[in-house]
């Protein structure tokens, strides 16, 4: 028994002992991991006529190889993922860096290439990317240093974008023979058809040399554009186009579709642009642009007094004498003139001047559209109490009112004059003029400005700002102004440039005549181009500004009288002097009257011969000495021949005319008188009588 337990005991123990001897398994992974790499690839690919392509640079369509290996498997795949720049670098910024992957970025692939489209920024031809990829073995595991190649994707050849049609429709208005104003269709395109209305010239024809870059369409029209696309690289394709015209973003459209039409009134007046993008599948953009204006700007003449009116029996007008020209009648007005807004009591006959209120008669300011007003390049001058009806080239009184009526063309704008909502009862008058509506061929109002030259080589210029568009009867407004012609006070003597501007319902004014100074000086010196001569010239109107002060050699007291005979010496001179506008520059208070000042300024020069050389002897003076009088008395010196002797006089009407400006001008008139002194005077002539004989 004792046996049998022992042996039992040893057994135990024994196995015991072996069990404690027993060490634990390692944990051991002998799987080692795979390897991955991207092969490499030519970079000429993206190159052009001889010009290799910059080195990471790549094609946006590109055929991209890899490779890996495992020491002791095999490679059972690869996980592979494509990042790009985010961000378009800003203007003197450098390229943002390409970030790295995500995990949900990656994808699995047992390929061991693939054709890769990578996008590019739209816009621009080119992005910044980053392929990254890693092998995975057949037991499943990866490299733990992922193969990268980071690169810049080129879109060298993305669609061109071909706009084949662009058509405008809408309505014009032009004037007919006879003067008759009419709205016409207008059509701008390809199915433009002879005999219609405006130029006969595609939007897109660049063969036309006539094509401006910035073509015109009439207010309100319709616009329709058909387009196309020219495909640069094999294998490149349009997904998608964009627009943008009256858009605030772009707008996309599938690339089967290719036209976009714009219903009447949509685009509203001014500068417009139509852009048209074409997009390729790496998102690769060229665009295309069709540059216009909406809105014609409106057409501007003068019209003025009608002088065959005028000179019609019962006008009212009277002819001035002597002088017997059309351009000098007058017409009495019954209260004298106290400020450029105050009108006359009365109609003026032959004229769109008057009051406004006058329904009945058709010659009215208010009851005859613009449009319909002929061209004439006349104009009024306001003179104390007394009109005079005026023309080009003529001369008005320093310190009158000038008034210029006025007409034009509006294509195609709405009617819209500037008229308070709901004025006050017979505050603004009733008539087409005034009326708000739609088109109607005439504009709503004008602008105008007078510049004028001061001195005789046109250095000195008076150029005032032109003034806001008038008629203005927005009540309560500061541009409140209910005049219906342009009135400007001739302050300054010398040569004046009117010019006027017809604005249409859509703020656009008559730009044709920017600088009316250097258009009529050109033209008149023989130069120009056909159309300055022939249509801006008549744009502009000049005239003379003060009447100039005269000698009154009519009156039987004036001394000298041509052939005069004198025979003593000095010679008694009586200059008398008439200056119809005298005026102060400095002290002009009311438009359309005198100065308070009437400075008459007069020098004598007398030219003879003496010792057979020809001589002048100016009057001497003190310096800064003005003769203002009549009476003169100067000296024929003793050494002259007796015969001829010319009397050069100098007659100004203002007191510093070399000095100042535009204040006045002066005039010369040359006297030949009869020199016959008493006594011998030169070589084998005898001595005369005395006393002076007409």
């Amino acid at each position: 028994m004792r046996w049998r337990v022992g042996v039992s005991l040893l057994l135990v123990t024994a196995s015991v002992g072996v069990g404690c001897r027993k060490a634990a398994a390692p944990n051991v992974d002998r799987n080692q991991p795979p390897e991955t790499w991207i092969t490499a690839a030519p970079l000429d690919t993206v190159g052009g006529r001889g010009i290799p392509a910059p080195l990471g640079t790549i094609p946006f369509r590109f055929h991209l190889y890899w490779a890996g290996s495992d020491p002791d498997g095999e490679v059972r795949g690869f996980f592979f993922a494509v990042t790009e720049t985010t961000a378009i670098p800003a203007p003197g910024e450098g390229i943002p860096g390409v970030p790295g992957p995500k995990p949900q970025d990656y994808k699995f692939t047992a390929r061991t290439d693939s054709t890769f489209v990578f996008n590019v920024i739209e816009g621009r031809p080119d992005r910044q990317h980053g392929f990254f990829i890693y092998a995975v073995d057949n037991e499943g595991k990866v490299d733990a240093s992922p193969a990268r190649f980071v690169f810049n994707a080129l879109d060298k050849c993305p669609p061109i974008p071909v706009i084949t049609r662009a058509e405008a429709r809408g309505t014009i208005y032009t004037i007919g023979p006879g003067g008759t104003v009419s709205p016409v269709e207008y059509r701008r395109g390809p199915s433009w058809q002879p005999g219609m209305a405006g130029d006969p010239r595609n939007l897109d024809d660049v063969d036309d040399p006539r094509t401006l870059p910035r073509d015109t369409i009439p207010s309100g029209a319709s616009v329709y554009f058909e387009w196309t696309s020219l495909i640069q690289c094999f294998g490149s394709y349009v997904a998608k186009y964009r627009y943008k015209l009256t858009e605030v973003d772009f707008q996309d459209f599938p690339p089967e579709s290719t036209s976009k039409f714009y219903p009447a009134g949509s685009v509203p007046p001014g500068n417009s642009i139509f852009r048209l993008r074409a997009v390729d599948q790496a998102n690769g953009s060229n665009d295309s642009t069709r540059r216009f204006v909406v809105n014609f700007s409106p057409d501007t003449w003068f019209a003025g007094p009608d002088f065959n009116c005028i000179q019609q029996p019962g006008s009212g007008w009277q002819q001035a004498a002597p002088r017997g020209s059309a351009s000098y009648w007058y017409y009495p007005v019954p209260n004298q003139f106290g400020g450029p807004r105050n009108l006359p009591a009365a109609e003026i006959p032959c004229t769109y001047y008057g009051p406004s209120n006058n329904a009945g008669d058709p010659r009215n300011w208010v009851n005859v559209l613009y449009a319909d007003r002929p061209e004439r390049r006349t104009f009024l001058e306001w003179w104390e109490d007394t009109l005079y009806a005026r023309a080009e080239g003529d001369t008005v009184h320093l310190n009158s009112i000038v008034i210029f009526a006025s007409g034009g063309l509006d294509f195609d704008s709405p009617h819209l004059p500037l008229v308070s909502a709901n004025p006050p009862p017979g505050v603004v008058p009733d008539g087409p003029n005034t009326r708000r509506g739609p088109a109607n061929g005439s504009p709503i109002g004008f602008s105008g400005l007078v510049i004028v030259a001061q001195d005789p080589n046109r250095k000195g210029f008076r150029r005032p700002a032109e003034n806001l568009t008038y008629p203005d009867f927005r009540i309560g407004t500061p541009y409140y102004n209910a005049v219906p012609v342009l009135q400007e006070v001739a302050r300054s003597s010398g040569y004046a440039y009117a010019r006027l501007r017809a604005a249409d319902g859509d703020g656009f004014k008559d730009n044709r005549v920017r600088n009316p100074v250097d258009l009529a000086d050109v033209v008149d010196r023989g130069g120009g181009t056909a159309y300055e001569r022939n249509i801006l010239r008549r744009k502009v109107l000049t005239f003379y500004v003060n009447k100039n002060a005269r000698l009154l050699e009519e009156n039987p007291g004036f001394a000298p009288r041509i052939n005069q005979t004198f025979t003593s010496n000095p010679l008694n001179l009586n200059l008398l002097t008439e200056n119809v506008d005298p005026a102060n520059i400095g002290e002009i208070t009311s438009p359309g009257r005198k100065g308070v000042n009437n400075v008459r300024r007069t020098s004598v020069t007398l030219c003879g011969d003496s010792s057979g050389v020809p001589v002048c002897r100016p009057d001497i003076r003190p310096i800064g000495a003005r003769l203002n009088q009549p009476t003169t008395i100067v000296s024929v010196p003793s050494s002259w021949s007796r015969g001829t002797v010319n009397v050069v006089i100098e007659v100004c009407d203002c007191q510093f005319c070399e000095d100042r400006v535009g204040e006045g001008r002066c005039t010369t008139r040359t006297i030949p008188i009869n020199w016959q002194p008493p006594g011998p005077s030169g070589p084998g002539l005898a001595p005369a009588s005395g006393g002076n004989s007409p």
